[in-house]
């Protein structure tokens, strides 16, 4: 596929309650993801080098405009998202979200938001996310 330039990119979030909401609109930028993958080193004294993948502990973090829209916005569905107490699903491409475009799926905790509201300029949100599991690396169909 190529570059992609972050402008095309989606972010979709569970609201807690079953429907993935998609606040792409509202999303000025994602770090973190996919996340580092652990490597063990398990040598033993009577083996040569061995190596097992350790679990990861992914976090990441997603910032963007502050939006009030019901449903959508990224204020309502990421309020849900903190308030719910749980992990929700959690969908972004940084290509967009076309079937075949990499696709970094997964289950994640709103660990902490933010609001940064002040007078000279338009609200923003900084939303932290700590990831339940592994990141799933694949494609959207």
């Amino acid at each position: 596929m190529g570059k992609a330039h972050g402008q095309g990119a989606v972010f979709r979030l569970g609201d807690g309650g079953g429907v993935v909401r998609d606040i792409s609109k509202s999303v000025a930028g994602v770090r973190g993801l996919p996340g580092a993958a652990p490597v063990l080193d398990v040598t033993s004294l009577t083996q040569g080098p061995a190596f097992a993948r350790g679990e990861e502990q992914v976090r990441f973090v997603v910032e963007g405009d502050w939006d009030d829209t019901p449903l959508t916005g990224s204020a309502p569905v990421l309020g849900m998202v903190r308030s719910k107490g749980t992990a929700v699903a959690f969908e972004f491409g940084p290509a967009g979200g076309a079937s075949g475009a990499v696709r970094y799926s997964g289950m994640a905790w709103c660990a902490r938001l933010e609001v940064d509201a002040p007078a000279s300029r338009e609200a923003r949100f900084r939303a932290e996310f700590a990831v339940e599991g592994d990141v799933d690396v694949g494609a959207f169909v």
